[in-house]
């Protein structure tokens, strides 16, 4: 049987099926997913992704909180359906955990991005200008953002 490559942290990973103990884990070899559980593959891959980026924005948060003067009221991880990430009204910032699937660098700009909302709730250019101050790169990073290679599943993303 042929199985699709699944992303993390921006690179492709061969996916395996194998009787093992845990329901998936990463290794040199690529994924190894339980093969009982290859009928539920997509929400475990979503529960690992999910545990993998609360791993990676425990590290970037802190950073750019300071940096940027800021405080969000809460952070949660969870299967977004049309985005990235979001910054609710009261300062709840939310990522999707499809995002344990692109670089550490785009995760960094999902987080700087939703960071700067708490300073301005819009996208007009004052919010892009602090964006831009904080990553030089931004243009660039946007770009990459944007390949469909680690876009969430068709079913998460709506129509």
């Amino acid at each position: 049987m042929t199985l699709e490559p699944r992303p993390f942290l921006g690179r492709l990973h061969p996916l395996r099926l194998d009787r093992q103990p845990l329901p998936l884990f990463l290794d040199r070899r690529g994924f190894s997913l339980r093969e009982d559980l290859l009928p539920q593959a997509d929400p475990v891959f979503e529960g690992w992704y999910g545990d993998r980026l609360w791993v990676l924005l425990r590290r970037i948060l802190p950073l750019w909180t300071h940096r940027m003067g800021v405080r969000p009221r809460s952070v949660s991880v969870k299967p977004l359906r049309s985005r990235w990430g979001s910054c609710g009204i009261h300062g709840d910032l939310s990522f999707s955990s499809s995002l344990a699937r692109v670089a550490p660098d785009l995760v960094e700009y999902v987080a700087v991005h939703e960071l700067a909302h708490l300073v301005h709730r819009n996208h007009r250019r004052e919010f892009w200008d602090l964006v831009a101050s904080c990553l030089p790169d931004l243009p660039e990073r946007r770009a990459r953002l944007r390949d469909p290679s680690f876009l969430p599943p068709r079913r998460e993303r709506g129509r």
